[in-house]
C-alpha cells in the first residue's frame, strides 16, 4: 500500500510539474513565437508601404523621362515657345499624370517654365516660392551623372513633402549634350497616402516632421530598409504602430508615414494556449484515474517477476556452459555466470561493465550483425567467436544468442561452448592436407581451391587474373652436386623470397619438385610483366645454402584468365606451355601464353619424335663455312655447322632443333657425331689434296659439362687419323664462367692433346681479362652483333677494336664472324684481325660445294 501511495504521489507531482511547465512555456516559448510571427508580418507590411512609395516614384520618373527625352522638349528649353506647353503639358495632362509640379530649367539654373496644380481642385495654383531653393546651380536635382539616368526622391515645398523626379533634357535619340532639366513632382499628402493605403490594404497616415511630439519617433526610426526610408515599430497591448521615416534627397527627414496594425495573431495565440491548458488538465486527471486502477496490478506483476528472475538467476549461475548477458544498445556485459569466469580466467567484476568486443580477438563485425538480427528475431543461429583469455591465450567458442528483456532493457543472452581443442585439431589436419610439408606453402589441393576463387573473382569483377608458373633453372645441378639436403634448403629460401615479394592476398604455392605457382588477382598484363621482372631480379641475388653462395635463375610461364582459359587446369596447362618455351629459348625469362604456343608445343613434340630417329637414319649433315685469312683472302679453315635433312622434307636449320637437342639430352650423342664427322671429312679432304684446312666444331654447354669429353675428342681424332692441330673446339663465355675451376681443368686436358681452343661469340658474356688469362685458349671470335655495327655504330667499333687489341696483348688470334660487306672487311684488316668469316665470302655449304669453292680460290691464287 505504501509503494502504491508513493507511485500515485509521484504521478500527481509529475502532472503538476508538467502543468506548471506549460504555463511558463506558454508565456516564454509559445506566446513569444506568436509575437515574433506577428512582428515579422508587421515589418513586411511596412516594407510593402515603402515599396509602394518607390513604385510611385518609379511611375513619376517614367513620365518625366518620356517628356525629357524628346526633340520638342529640346526646342522648348531653347526658345521657350509656349505652344509646346499648350499642346503637350496643359493642366488636364498634368492632372491625368497626377503631377502637382512641373519645371523646365536650363543648365545655367535659369527657370524657363514652372507650373503648379492642385489635383483635388483641378486648377492651377501659384508655384511655391521655395522651389528656387532646390534649383540652385550644381544642386542635387540639376546634377546628372549620365544621359540616361535621372534622380528621384523627396523634397519639401511649403512645408509639405513632395515626390520628385528629375531627368536631363536630351534628343529623342537619347543623345547629348544635355539641354536642361525637366522636374515633375507629386505631393505626398493625405490623399496620396490614402491612395497608397488602398493599394496596400493598410491604414496609412502622413505625419509632419516638425511636430516636437514626433521627435522620439523620428529618432527611433533607425532600421534602414531603402536609401530614403527607415522604419520603427511600437508595440502596444492591442496595437502595433509602425512609423516610416522618409528622408529627402538631401538626407533630411521629410515625412513620417504611420501604419496601425491590430494584434490579431497574438490574441488568437493567447486564446489557443488557454484551450490547450484546459484540455491538458482534463487529460491529466484522466491519466491519474487510470494510474490508480492499474497500479495495484503492476505491483503484483512485479513481485511475481522478481521471484521468477531469482529462480532463473540461480539456474544460470550454476550452469556448466558459459552464459553472458550483453546489452543490445551499448554492447556492454551486464552479467556473466561462474562458468564464463572459469573459461576465460577473468573475475566477474572484470567482465561486467566492459564492452563485450574488448574480449574478442577479431573485429566485432559478426557480433554486430547478430545483434542487428536480434532486433528482428528472438534467436539467432550458432556463431563461432574467438575470445582472448586473461593469460593471453585464445579460446574459441560456439555462441548462440537469444533476445530477452532485463529490467526493461533489451539484452542478448549468449550461451558459450568451448571448442578450442577441437578447432586446433581441425586446423592441424586442414593445414597438413592443404600445405606443402617442406616449404609450408599451399600445395596442389589448396591451389585448386584458390584457383576456383580466383576465377570466381574474375567473373564478379570482370578483371583479368594471372597464373605464373615458375621453374628453377639448374636446380638439378644444385641437388646433384650439393645433395638433397641443400636442395631442400634452397627450396625453402625460394619459397620465402616469393612470399615476401607478393601481396598478402595473392597465393604462392608449390606444385612439387622445383615448380612454384603464383596467383595474382585483378591485374593487367602490364602489371603482371612488372611482377615477373621483379621476380627475375630477386633471383639475381645469391642464396646462402649451407654456407655456400648458390645462384639459380627462374623461368616463368604466364597465363591470363579469361583469355587463356576459364578453368584452373587450363590456366596451369597453358602457363606450363609458356614456361616450357622460356626454357627452350634460353631460360631466365618469362613469357605470356599465346594460342600459337599450343601449335608450337605440338610441332615441338613432333619434331622431337622425328629427331630421335634422325641420328639413326643418318639425316644429320654438316655444312661448312669458310674461314678466310684477312690480308689475302686465302681459305685457311672452316666451321662445321650441323643441319638436319629429313628424308621426306626440306633442310632444317639449327635454330629449329639445337634447343630441343639440349632439352632432351640428345645433344651429347649428336655433338659426338659432329666431332667425329668433322674430323673424318677434314682428313678426307687432306687426302684429296686440300691440305692445311683446320676445322672448328662448336661444343654445347651440356657436352662441355659431361664427363669424358677429352676421351671423346681423342677417340674421334684416332678414328679419323686427323692430327690434333687441325681441330679447333669452340666454347662460349658462359660455359667458362659456370664452374671456373672445372672449366680450366677440362680445357687443359684438351689443350694437352694439341687441339686448339676458341671462345665463340666473345663480348656478349661476362668474362673478364683476369679469367681469360687463366684459360688455355688460342682464339677469340668477335660476335657478329659487334661486327655488323663497326661502320655505322661507334660503340660497336670501339668494342671490336678493344677485343682485337686485347687478343694481341694476350698473344691470341682473332676471328671476326658475320663479315658481310667490303667495309667491314677493310675495318678488320686495318686493326689487325687475322681471320674473318661471313656471307661476304660464302654462306655455309655442303661438303662437295665447299671443296669446289676451296679448289676454285686456290686455283685463282696460283693464277695471280
Amino acid at each position: 500500500m505504501e509503494r502504491r501511495n508513493k507511485s500515485i504521489a509521484t504521478v500527481a507531482s509529475v502532472l503538476c510539474a508538467v502543468l506548471l511547465f506549460l504555463l511558463v512555456s506558454s508565456k516564454f516559448i509559445f506566446l513569444d513565437s506568436y509575437v515574433r510571427v506577428e512582428e515579422e508580418r508587421a515589418l513586411q507590411d511596412l516594407q510593402r508601404v515603402t515599396s509602394a512609395i518607390d513604385n510611385d516614384l518609379g511611375y513619376l520618373d517614367a513620365s518625366t523621362a518620356d517628356y525629357a527625352g524628346w526633340d520638342d522638349t529640346c526646342r522648348f528649353i531653347a526658345d521657350g515657345d509656349r505652344s509646346y506647353i499648350t499642346s503637350n503639358l496643359d493642366d488636364q495632362t498634368l492632372i491625368r499624370l497626377r503631377v502637382n509640379l512641373i519645371a523646365f530649367v536650363r543648365p545655367s539654373a535659369e527657370l524657363v517654365y514652372a507650373r503648379s496644380i492642385d489635383l483635388k481642385e483641378g486648377r492651377a495654383v501659384p508655384v511655391p516660392a521655395d522651389l528656387m531653393r532646390h534649383l540652385a546651380p550644381g544642386g542635387c536635382l540639376l546634377r546628372h551623372d549620365n544621359l540616361k539616368n535621372g534622380r528621384t526622391g523627396l523634397i519639401t515645398l511649403s512645408g509639405r513633402p513632395m515626390l520628385v523626379a528629375s531627368r536631363p533634357i536630351i534628343t529623342s535619340q537619347y543623345q547629348g549634350p544635355i539641354r536642361g532639366t525637366l522636374i515633375m513632382g507629386r505631393y505626398l499628402g493625405q490623399e496620396e497616402v490614402a491612395r497608397l493605403g488602398g493599394l496596400t490594404l493598410l491604414p496609412l497616415r502622413i505625419l509632419p516632421t516638425d511636430d516636437p511630439a514626433r521627435k522620439d519617433q523620428l529618432l527611433a526610426c533607425t532600421t534602414k530598409i531603402t536609401s530614403m526610408a527607415s522604419i520603427h515599430l511600437d508595440r502596444g497591448e492591442d496595437l502595433l504602430v509602425g512609423h516610416i521615416l522618409l528622408n529627402d534627397v538631401y538626407g533630411q527627414p521629410a515625412a513620417v508615414v504611420r501604419v496601425d496594425l491590430p494584434r490579431q495573431i497574438t490574441q488568437q495565440g493567447k486564446q489557443t494556449i488557454g484551450y490547450f491548458i484546459v484540455w491538458f488538465i482534463i487529460l491529466a486527471l484522466t491519466i491519474l484515474f487510470v494510474s490508480l486502477r492499474f497500479m495495484g496490478k503492476l505491483q503484483a506483476s512485479r513481485l511475481r517477476r522478481k521471484e521468477t528472475e531469482h529462480l532463473y538467476s540461480s539456474v544460470v549461475e550454476h550452469a556448466a556452459e558459459g552464459v553472458v548477458l550483453v546489452s543490445v544498445t551499448d554492447r556492454k556485459v551486464l552479467d556473466a555466470n561462474h562458468a564464463v569466469s572459469e573459461l576465460l580466467g577473468y573475475p566477474k567484476k572484470d567482465l561486467v561493465g566492459r564492452p563485450f568486443c574488448d574480449f574478442l580477438v577479431d573485429d566485432c563485425t559478426l557480433l554486430e550483425l547478430q545483434m542487428q538480427r536480434l532486433a528482428q528475431e528472438q534467436q539467432v543461429p550458432w556463431m563461432e567467436i574467438s575470445i582472448r583469455c586473461q593469460d593471453g591465450s585464445i579460446a574459441v567458442m560456439d555462441a548462440c544468442a537469444s533476445r530477452t528483456s532485463v529490467r526493461g532493457e533489451q539484452v542478448a543472452c549468449l550461451l558459450l561452448h568451448d571448442i578450442t581443442e577441437r578447432k586446433r585439431y581441425e586446423a592441424e589436419l586442414m593445414h597438413q592436407a592443404s600445405h606443402d610439408s617442406l616449404t609450408g606453402l599451399p600445395n596442389r589441393n589448396l591451389l585448386r581451391d584458390r584457383l576456383e576463387q580466383l576465377l570466381a573473382l574474375g567473373d564478379r569483377t570482370g578483371l583479368p587474373q594471372a597464373v605464373l608458373l615458375l621453374d628453377l633453372d639448374n636446380f638439378k645441378y644444385v641437388n646433384d652436386s650439393l645433395g638433397h639436403a641443400a636442395g631442400d634448403a634452397l627450396l625453402k629460401q625460394v619459397a620465402g623470397r616469393l612470399t615476401t615479394m607478393t601481396r598478402r592476398y595473392n597465393t604462392v604455392a608449390r606444385l612439387g619438385g622445383d615448380e612454384f605457382v603464383i596467383l595474382l588477382s585483378n591485374i593487367t598484363t602490364e602489371e603482371v610483366a612488372l611482377v615477373a621482372e621483379r621476380l627475375e631480379r630477386q633471383f639475381e641475388k645469391p642464396f646462402d645454402v649451407e654456407g655456400q653462395e648458390v645462384f639459380v635463375t627462374v623461368s616463368i610461364g604466364i597465363s591470363m584468365s579469361p583469355t587463356d582459359g576459364t578453368t584452373g587446369d587450363k590456366l596451369l596447362k597453358n602457363a606450363d606451355i609458356a614456361m616450357y618455351l622460356v626454357k627452350e629459348h634460353g631460360r631466365n625469362s618469362f613469357k605470356f601464353f599465346a594460342d600459337e604456343m599450343n601449335r608450337k608445343v605440338h610441332d615441338r613434340l613432333e619434331l622431337e619424335l622425328q629427331m630421335r630417329h634422325a641420328l639413326e637414319r643418318g639425316e644429320f649433315v654438316l655444312h661448312y663455312q669458310p674461314r678466310v685469312r684477312a690480308h689475302d683472302g686465302a681459305v685457311v679453315g672452316m666451321e662445321a655447322l650441323i643441319r638436319w635433312q629429313p628424308s621426306d622434307g626440306p633442310l632444317v636449320g639449327p635454330d629449329r632443333f639445337i634447343g630441343l637437342l639440349e632439352d632432351t639430352g640428345l645433344i651429347v650423342q649428336v655433338g659426338e657425331w659432329v666431332v667425329r664427322e668433322a674430323c673424318r671429312q677434314t682428313r678426307a679432304w687432306q687426302e684429296d689434296g686440300l691440305r692445311g684446312l683446320r676445322v672448328s666444331v662448336n661444343l654445347s654447354g651440356r657436352q662441355f659439362s659431361q664427363q669424358g669429353l677429352e676421351e671423346m675428342i681423342a677417340r674421334a681424332l684416332r678414328e679419323s687419323f686427323l692430327l690434333p692441330d687441325f681441330l679447333e673446339v669452340e666454347i662460349t663465355e658462359s660455359m667458362l664462367m659456370g664452374d671456373v675451376q672445372q672449366a680450366v681443368g677440362k680445357l687443359a686436358g684438351i689443350k694437352e692433346m694439341g687441339v686448339r681452343i676458341a671462345v665463340d661469340d666473345f663480348g656478349t658474356g661476362y668474362s673478364s681479362l683476369a679469367y681469360l688469362r687463366r684459360f688455355p685458349i688460342d682464339t677469340l671470335k668477335i660476335d657478329r652483333s659487334f661486327v655488323a655495327g663497326v661502320i655505322t655504330e661507334p660503340g660497336d667499333a670501339v668494342i671490336a677494336k678493344t677485343i682485337i687489341s686485347m687478343a694481341h696483348n694476350l698473344k691470341l688470334e682473332v676471328v671476326a664472324e658475320g663479315v658481310e660487306t667490303i667495309e667491314q672487311l677493310e675495318f678488320m684488316r686495318a686493326y689487325g684481325c687475322q681471320e674473318v668469316q661471313g656471307f661476304f665470302f660464302s654462306r655455309p655449304l655442303p661438303p662437295e660445294d665447299f671443296a669446289a669453292l676451296v679448289r676454285q680460290r686456290r686455283q685463282a691464287e696460283k693464277n695471280r
